[in-house]
């Protein structure tokens, strides 16, 4: 008889960063929210070695079983989750793959020091935070930047609040080339971080406290809608050089759509895109989804519109003998 545990995750909306440059303090910090779907599903029982279903996280599965010492695992990926669109499924898969690994071996899982280990929370935190409780969260960045240093420790959370169940957050993901990601990225972020406006840090900083925080502690959509649209396009100003404009190129169309719909709190682009959210409610929801296709419709290209619910809960985690 041996340990099956089966891992199952939503997904996160990267909503921004509060500070990129170094000459004001903490660098990185910032917010999102975890959502229900797409997510991952990963099952992993005790081996000899590694055997893994899918070779794409090969890689996850050997850093497991290094980072807990055990002999090997084998997992299978149940349900997949699209890559570099903006969703967070590098930490997600990884986290899920880690978690699962360690349960079946039954052994204690340290989300964030396993995190820091295989490379994640570098200047995020709020994949880890949907991956360990749901919700909103916001992080506290790091005293520097990461760019250059091999260890880290995951940024702390400093706020996290539960998500009213009637919001709901209407995506677009267009069918187009994948963004930045990898050794791109960090290049991307080093040139930002050179050249960021010290001056955009306060007006994000201000949005996220009178706008963002207010917004969802007293279930008022409009105010935080209002302040993540604010703060997107306020990390537009520091991104601009890396990806041509505020918004990825790709998807300007759309946003003008989603941001003309007044069913539509508020609009902006996860992390590198090119997946774009609109924040509704229920009773608004008909008619933000109507404009999300009409987005897509402006972009002529294929993609996918999808429909999130918050998800306030953490990854679950469901151990059998079999």
């Amino acid at each position: 008889m041996h340990m099956s545990v089966t891992v199952e995750t939503g997904a996160r909306l990267h909503f921004g960063f509060i500070n990129l440059a170094p000459s004001h303090g903490r660098v990185y910090g910032s917010l999102g929210v975890a959502v229900d779907k797409p997510g991952v599903c990963v099952r992993a029982s005790p081996a000899a070695d590694i055997v893994c279903n899918e070779p794409a996280i090969k890689g996850f599965v050997s850093d497991a079983v290094t980072f807990l010492e055990v002999d090997g695992a084998r997992v299978s990926l149940d349900t997949k989750m699209p890559r570099h669109v903006g969703f967070g499924s590098t930490t997600q898969l990884a986290l899920a793959v880690g978690a699962a690994v360690a349960r079946a071996h039954d052994r204690s899982f340290q989300v964030q020091e396993f995190a820091s280990a295989v490379g994640r929370g570098r200047r995020s935190g709020i994949g880890i935070a949907a991956f360990e409780s749901g919700g909103f969260a916001l992080d506290a960045g790091h005293e520097r930047s990461c760019e250059d240093r091999n260890s880290w420790s995951v940024p702390p959370v400093v706020c996290q609040h539960a998500v009213p169940p009637s919001w709901r957050f209407v995506t677009i993901t267009p069918s187009i080339d994948r963004t930045v990601h990898g050794k791109d990225e960090r290049r991307s972020m080093t040139r930002v971080l050179t050249e960021a406006n010290s001056a955009v840090t306060n007006h994000v900083a201000t949005t996220t406290l009178l706008e963002v925080l207010p917004g969802i502690a007293t279930n008022d959509v409009d105010r935080f809608g209002r302040g993540v649209a604010r703060i997107d396009r306020y990390n537009g100003r520091w991104f601009r050089n890396e990806q041509a404009d505020a918004y990825h190129p790709a998807v300007r169309d759309a946003v003008r759509e989603l941001t003309d719909t007044p069913a539509v709190a508020g609009v902006g682009q996860s992390s590198w895109g090119p997946t774009i959210y609109g924040i509704t409610t229920t009773d608004r929801l008909s008619a933000a989804a109507e404009a999300a296709r009409r987005g897509l419709d402006r972009l002529e290209v294929d993609g996918e519109i999808r429909v999130l619910s918050p998800r306030n809960e953490g990854a679950a985690i469901l151990a059998q003998n079999e």
